[in-house]
């Protein structure tokens, strides 16, 4: 765990605050298998945490890869467009976007288009490049998010430096390390 991932995200575990929910999406079981290190780690924390699959496939994940992984039956499945309509989606606290690049950036932009001016959910997009055909490219349609989980030091310093020539804040992008290829 990046020893200042909590910093970034403000409060979500402290005294006197209730559980903060959280919502991991995910398309694959290896996007989900990203997730898990962070999203049990703030299950031990006391937040509520959620799965959901975004809806690539009939199958997508298959019940040994669910097994795999330690889901013992199915993940809810749903669109995009179902998850943003669910009723309190934009009070959750935190979505963990395990997605590929495409659906990162496609979701962002429709969170960004449907969030009330006054609350949305910290984004925190997990980007394991050392596994992508199309390193920049899958690491440019994160930039929308609120924090980047970079893979490796190299990916981060990737980020710091296309976020510097693309004029962006490039404090967002923290070294969580491969959790995809332990």
């Amino acid at each position: 765990m990046p020893k200042d991932f909590p910093a970034r995200c403000g409060d979500l575990y402290g005294p006197g605050r209730g559980p903060s929910r959280v919502l991991v999406l995910a398309t694959f079981d290896s996007f989900l298998k990203a997730a898990l290190p962070l999203a049990r780690f703030l299950e031990r924390k006391g937040c509520r945490v959620e799965y959901r699959l975004i809806r690539v496939r009939s199958g997508q994940i298959s019940a040994r890869q669910r097994a795999a992984i330690g889901f013992s039956g199915p993940l809810a499945a749903a669109s995009m467009s179902e998850v943003l309509a669910e009723p309190g989606f934009f009070d959750i606290d935190v979505v963990l976007l395990a997605l590929d690049g495409r659906r990162t950036s496609a979701l962002l932009a429709a969170m960004r288009a449907r969030a009330p001016a006054t609350r949305r959910p910290l984004t925190v997009a997990f980007y394991p490049g050392v596994v992508f055909r199309y390193h920049m490219h899958g690491l440019v349609n994160r930039f929308g998010a609120d924090l980047i989980l970079c893979n490796s030091p190299a990916d981060q310093r990737l980020y710091r430096r296309t976020a510097a020539a693309l004029g962006c804040p490039n404090d967002r992008g923290l070294c969580l390390g491969s959790t995809v290829l332990s």
